[in-house]
């Protein structure tokens, strides 16, 4: 199998050097397929004399030699390095994509292989990166993926800090339990899932959500779970997902939650450097000791990004929800616009940062107000990580978000400063 994998990894490499080495029989890949990698070096030395890039050709030069030379875990750190040094240097991506593969890791290779289809608009690296992808899901049915993370907030209840608010124009004293307090919480979780081929372009998934957000005060610990099924279409740069889900979400040992529904999703790709993205879902809910909120809800978020460079990608989205309860004044809609960007640095330093602002408006009059609540959310957030940072396969996540929140109900005021502190694969 090992051998087997190896060779069709070999099938996908040797194409990433000079045009005018390609044309040479005795070029670096002529000679490198032969096993003379000190030809195949000064060869190369040859053909890339001035150019700036040369240190990196060398360096994957390299890693093509460890290849042949049946090391595959060596070509892995040295693709790694390249592109640490270069990100957008895409026939590293694409060795390492094929080597990791090759090493059994096919969720890392997927995530390469991905970045790929993304970045680039050569026909033969889009189809090695494709057939990746497909080995990688057909070789893997099922699987688990864990999630941990830190949370500490200024404003973890996201209460006012007022000790008294007006509202309409009368004077309110606020109770303790409603106004701001920090803290940490601990948030882990499990998705277990399983998919099933059921056609040339569709597949069927399961999968089961655990999540608990555990408090370190008095306030009481927060389980989420629920089940949903997936039936997904590909085919040419389209997938479109549509399911059944069902959540429950339980605190302080009472289910407060239930919800039933329908899941959907839809991605595009428009152009070489464009996706469109819109997920979406629809659900009734039901909250035991509270009739009085039972009703439905249907939120989702349209999206488009666009990728300026392999190392930078700009995005924009919509998102939106719409509840309906047994209240008028609880009744609200909502709608947002968020802007942000993905940097990838030299060095391996990654970087996010968005900014959104969102408009919940609700239908009734505010009660004792002759006037409907309405809120203006404003977030700003920037997230770190560094590929040289890393425990095992994980790499620590830090995200930073500002959240200001303004009322014309003024005991809904708040501002609040979190921190996630996160742990995610390394790919």
């Amino acid at each position: 199998m090992f051998k087997h994998r190896l060779a069709v990894a070999l099938l996908a490499t040797l194409t990433a050097m000079p045009v005018a080495a390609l044309a040479k029989p005795t070029s670096p890949r002529a000679l490198l397929q032969v096993g003379d990698f000190d030809g195949a070096r000064a060869s190369l030395a040859q053909l890339t004399a001035g150019d700036p890039k040369a240190g990196l050709h060398r360096m994957f030069l390299e890693g093509l030699i460890l290849i042949h030379q049946s090391d595959p875990r060596g070509a892995a750190a040295m693709f790694r390095k390249i592109l640490a040094e270069a990100p957008d240097y895409q026939p590293a991506r694409r060795e390492l994509s094929a080597t990791l593969y090759v090493l059994g890791d096919s969720g890392a290779a997927k995530f390469h292989a991905e970045q790929l289809l993304a970045l680039t608009s050569d026909d033969r690296i889009r189809a090695t990166a494709q057939a990746i992808i497909n080995s990688s899901q057909a070789g893997k049915p099922s699987g688990v993926s864990l999630r941990f993370a830190l949370l500490p907030s200024s404003n973890q209840s996201k209460g006012t800090t007022a000790d008294e608010v007006i509202i309409g124009g009368i004077p309110f004293k606020v109770d303790p339990a409603s106004k701001a307090v920090s803290g940490t919480a601990a948030a882990v979780g499990a998705t277990l899932w399983r998919r099933w081929d059921l056609g040339e372009y569709w597949t069927g998934t399961a999968s089961l959500g655990l999540d608990a957000k555990i408090y370190a005060g008095k306030s009481p610990t927060e389980l989420t779970f629920g089940p949903r099924f997936d039936f997904s279409y590909s085919k040419a740069g389209t997938r479109f997902s549509v399911g059944p889900g069902i959540e429950f979400k339980r605190q302080g040992g009472a289910t407060i939650r239930k919800r039933v529904g329908v899941n959907t999703s839809f991605q595009s790709r428009l152009a070489e450097n464009e996706t469109l993205d819109f997920s979406a879902m629809a659900m009734r809910q039901t909250y035991p000791g509270q009739d009085y909120r039972n009703g439905w809800i249907v939120g989702g978020r349209l999206g488009l990004s666009y990728v300026v460079s392999p190392s930078l990608r700009l995005y924009a989205g919509l998102p939106f929800e719409r509840e309906k309860t047994g209240r008028v004044h609880l009744d609200h809609s909502k709608l947002g616009l968020t802007l942000g960007l993905d940097k990838l640095w030299k060095g391996g330093l990654y970087t996010g940062i968005s900014a959104s602002i969102e408009s919940d408006r609700y239908a009734g009059l505010f009660p004792g107000l002759a006037y409907a609540r309405h809120d203006k959310v404003q977030t700003l957030s920037l997230s770190l990580r560094h590929s040289k940072f890393s425990f095992g396969k994980f790499t620590p996540e830090i995200t930073y978000s500002f959240t200001r929140q303004k009322s014309n109900v003024a005991f809904f005021d708040y501002r609040s400063h979190d921190l996630s502190i996160g742990l995610s694969t390394n790919f």
